[in-house]
C-alpha cells in the first residue's frame, strides 16, 4: 500500500506534468506543525529541483488547537502572500496548495474568502468538510 507522502508526490507530480512546476505551498492539521510535511517537501525538491515547496509555519501545535478557524485562515492568507511576494516571479502562474485534515478547512475557506488568490491545484487530505464553509458573521 502507498504511503500518504508518496501519493502526494504522485498527485502533485501528476498535476505538474500538465501545468508545470509550480510551487507548492502545504499546511498542517491539528496539532501538527510545518515538519508535518518535511519528507514531502523533501521528495518535490529531490525530483523537481528548483520547485519552490514550502510547509506553513503558523497555528503549530496547541495553537492549531486554541485559535480559532478564522484566525487561522486570516495566519494562512499572510503567510501565503508573504511568500508570494517574495517569490513573485515564481508565482506568475498560480500554485498548488496541498492541506490536511483541519488544515483544509483553513485552506478551503482562505480560497473562498481570497479573491484572485492565485491556486492552481487544491489538494484536501481528509479534510472534514461535510458542508463546513468559511466563517458566521
Amino acid at each position: 500500500m502507498m504511503g500518504l507522502g508518496v501519493l502526494c508526490v504522485v498527485l502533485l507530480a501528476s498535476s505538474m506534468m500538465v501545468c508545470g512546476y509550480k510551487p507548492v505551498i502545504m499546511f498542517h492539521g491539528i496539532d501538527g506543525s510545518a515538519q508535518d510535511f518535511a519528507q514531502i517537501v523533501a521528495q518535490i525538491e529531490k525530483v523537481h529541483p528548483g520547485t519552490l515547496a514550502v510547509s506553513l509555519h503558523v497555528c503549530s501545535f496547541k495553537d492549531s488547537i486554541w485559535t480559532s478557524i478564522p484566525n487561522q485562515v486570516i495566519k494562512v492568507r499572510e503567510a501565503i502572500h508573504a511568500i508570494q511576494n517574495a517569490n513573485s516571479t515564481l508565482f506568475t502562474d498560480g500554485f498548488h496548495l496541498l492541506c490536511h485534515s483541519q488544515g483544509s478547512l483553513a485552506c478551503r475557506t482562505f480560497l473562498m474568502t481570497t479573491p484572485a488568490h492565485g491556486v492552481d491545484t487544491y489538494m484536501s487530505l481528509s479534510g472534514p468538510h461535510m458542508g463546513q464553509y468559511g466563517v458566521v458573521q
